[in-house]
């Protein structure tokens, strides 16, 4: 009997300790990182028996920044191996984290219990090191990654004189741009050039090669002399970066399906920039109206014989480089028997050589009253040339014309209009000192009854009561149903997705990767974001998760919707993924289908 119950006991006893060592919770990071490194820590249970309820118990990082965690991710294998079968099941919590700060720092122990049982982590050293101190850097983000420049193609001009600014990015990493800040250049006319067709380019910066686009160009036209500042421009990015793993090697995340695309953001900015505006100089010309550049001038009078009280269009136009954009009408001078009215301007102008170049055309409509003949005076245009630092004074050519008399000799008198031949200063009206005077029957009749207090009076208020009424009554159900926002949102949610979705199948259809992955992170993100309320740029996969656990979404579904999610910003920029497209977007399609019918 004591034989049995000590052979009984023993097997209880190896039953518990083989059952205990099928279970392990540990955790793994980086043993050096550098400053400003983006590396991932993770928690990983694994089990050889069924996991029926597991709970982790976050830890308490404070000498690191968290970007992003944790993550789930859960993967059950089976083996066969002479024919004994091992079943295996792996829970990981990944957290992405950084660091400011040199030092040796502990990531502390975390709990994690199983089944009804805790089990208990190692802490962890990571040592923290500058750029020199490690090599082999891989995965952070420094202020040489990413730059921001404000050029200018000259620091000293002329008052007037146009300054070419291009705002340009520079970069070594993935990045997309959100808000950005630019300057608002006080002190300067503005004039934005369009950038709508920039194309990123190749470009060396302090002996480094980025991939470079301009985000903004102007041509700047200074009001004020002085010392004048171009504040800093602030723009903020979101850098993708894929980070380094605990577990694996680099070779072993490039053919992984487990990689993870982080998003960082930063913000960088510009410094302020100072550009010398130069007074012009004194002596200017009476006629001087502020022009800075090089200019020609043309006069053109479409006849030289006109019938008096008729019209005539005189047209000057100015030609050249320089504040175009800021000229001013120049003064024609007429004899006083003429007319002159609005000036019309039209202009051409275009981007040549950091330099507005092109004409303005001054149209004068005029009218000569008195017949005659007239020369037209010359008109001059005065500009300050900043290449020869002078005053240029140029002028039209002399010109005249013959004012014919007008057909009918003198305009109606009865209609108070002008006699031939008199300058407006001369002009009377004339048969308009004695008034006619009607005699006899007056046949005076009622014109019309009152309105007030009628038939149609009344009929007119009930009309406008009622009118009242009906648009109180719409008024009402229209704020009530604006006020509902999220039920507006989650109705269009399954809509828009479907419409991104039909776009991205038609990308597969093409065969452009890069677009249909594209196009299908803007579907499950939109979606999302409609769905859960949240703003696409507060968007992140925790807040999702929390969002859709809610919502009574399976810990399942929602792992694999976060996946596909990760699938497709890795997929974007892998060469070797263009063949998942249509399994990627199956189950998309699939999920999104089962989260409609699941999210009320």
């Amino acid at each position: 009997m004591i034989r049995k119950l000590t052979l009984l006991l023993i097997l209880l006893t190896s039953s518990i300790t083989l059952f205990a060592q099928k279970i392990t919770f540990e955790a793994t990071a980086p043993n050096i990182v550098e400053v400003g490194e983006v590396f991932r820590v993770e928690y990983t249970v694994n089990s050889g028996i069924e996991i029926e309820k597991s709970t982790f118990s976050r830890p308490q990082i404070d000498d690191f920044d968290i970007i992003a965690g944790p993550t789930e991710s859960k993967v059950q294998g089976v083996s066969i191996v002479n024919g004994d079968v091992t079943k295996s099941i792996n829970i990981t919590y990944t957290y992405v984290l950084t660091s400011k700060k040199k030092g040796i720092h502990v990531i502390p122990s975390t709990k994690m219990r199983v089944n009804g049982v805790e089990y208990t982590s190692k802490p962890l050293n990571v040592e923290v090191v500058g750029d020199d101190e490690k090599s082999g850097k891989t995965n952070k983000i420094t202020s040489e990654d990413i730059i921001v420049k404000v050029t200018t193609n000259k620091s000293e001009v002329y008052k007037g004189e146009p300054i070419k600014v291009s705002i340009k990015l520079y970069s070594q990493v993935i990045l997309n741009i959100e808000n950005s800040k630019f300057p608002s250049f006080n002190g300067f006319y503005v004039q934005e050039i369009d950038n709508s067709n920039a194309r990123q380019y190749r470009a060396t910066l302090n002996s480094k090669v980025y991939n470079a686009i301009t985000l903004r160009e102007y041509l700047l036209f200074p009001q004020q002399s002085g010392v004048l500042e171009i504040e800093q421009a602030d723009i903020n990015v979101i850098a993708q970066i894929v980070t380094q793993s605990a577990r694996q090697s680099t070779l072993d995340n490039f053919f992984s399906n487990q990689m993870d695309v982080v998003e960082v953001r930063r913000k960088i900015s510009t410094e302020p920039l100072k550009i010398t505006v130069k007074e012009l100089p004194a002596g200017a010309p009476s006629d001087f109206n502020g022009a800075v550049g090089d200019f020609t001038i043309r006069k053109d009078v479409p006849t030289t014989e006109v019938v008096a009280n008729s019209s005539v269009m005189f047209t000057l136009e100015i030609r050249g480089g320089g504040n175009l954009p800021l000229l001013k009408t120049p003064k024609l001078e007429l004899p006083n028997s003429f007319e002159q009215y609005s000036v019309k301007t039209a202009e051409s102008l275009k981007i040549i050589n950091d330099n507005i170049s092109g004409y303005r055309r001054f149209e004068y409509p005029i009218i000569a009253r008195a017949e005659g003949h007239y020369d037209i005076q010359p008109v001059n245009f005065t500009y300050f040339n900043p290449q020869s630092s002078k005053y240029v004074t140029i002028m039209t050519e002399n010109s005249a014309i013959n004012v014919l008399p007008d057909s009918s000799k003198v305009a109606s008198i009865g209609s108070g209009g002008l006699v031939s031949g008199l300058s407006k200063e001369e002009v009377t009206i004339l048969g308009e000192d004695i008034r006619f005077i009607r005699i006899g029957e007056n046949n005076l009749k009622k014109e019309r009854s009152i309105f007030i207090f009628s038939i149609g009076y009344f009929v007119s208020i009930i009309l406008i009561l009622g009118s009242f009424v009906l648009a109180l009554i719409y008024l009402k159900k229209r704020i009530k149903l604006l006020k509902n926002k999220v039920l507006v949102k989650g109705k269009r949610a399954n809509k828009v997705a479907l419409q991104r979705l039909n776009t991205a199948n038609q990308y597969i259809k093409q065969g452009d990767k890069r677009k249909f992955y594209e196009e299908m992170l803007k579907a499950l993100w939109g979606y999302m974001s409609d769905k859960l309320n949240i703003p696409v740029s507060s968007l992140t996969k925790d807040n999702v998760r929390e969002g859709l656990v809610k919502k009574s979404i399976s810990i399942d579904d929602i792992n694999v919707f976060l996946q596909i999610i990760s699938d497709c910003e890795y997929a974007q920029y892998s060469p070797l993924a263009t063949g998942h497209m249509n399994e990627i977007y199956n189950n998309a399609v699939g999920k999104l289908s089962k989260f409609e019918s699941t999210i009320k």
